[in-house]
């Protein structure tokens, strides 16, 4: 092999020019040619486009797949509804007001003074069913 990548041998077509492979050549001339497909570069655009596209589809597939494994194999329905918070009254001052939050939800919890207690027992319930028989309307 010669130092400019010629052969010993001849080649049989003798029409055809031989290619001039210097590397400092083709390195400069590279950012100069205007066409893309001579620099070997294409407009990948529309490509990313439908590869971000589908990856996008993808992702938002796979995240409801992964949650319908999650409530596969997390608790039933009953277990949820069977499940209670204790709340230590002992840190709520009596006669003011707490929240907690209790499955993703606010609970209002209120610590009754003794006055409270006894002003509520003695209503009179008879109005709250009579209230609830009348229709509306």
């Amino acid at each position: 092999l010669h130092s400019n990548g010629e052969t010993a041998a001849p080649s049989l077509h003798t029409d055809i020019a031989r290619p001039d492979f210097r590397e400092g050549d083709r390195r400069e001339n590279w950012a100069q040619k205007r066409n893309k497909t001579d620099r070997n570069a294409e407009n990948n655009l529309p490509v990313y486009m439908v590869i971000g596209g589908a990856a996008g589809v993808g992702l938002y597939m796979a995240k409801y797949a992964l949650y319908g494994v999650a409530l596969l194999l997390g608790p039933g329905r009953d277990k949820y509804a069977a499940a209670a918070i204790e709340v230590d009254m002992a840190t709520i001052p009596e006669g003011k007001n707490a929240v907690f939050t209790w499955r993703g939800k606010p609970l209002f919890i209120r610590h009754r003074s003794d006055a409270e207690i006894t002003q509520a027992q003695q209503q009179d319930l008879s109005v709250c069913v009579t209230l609830r028989s009348t229709p509306t309307g």
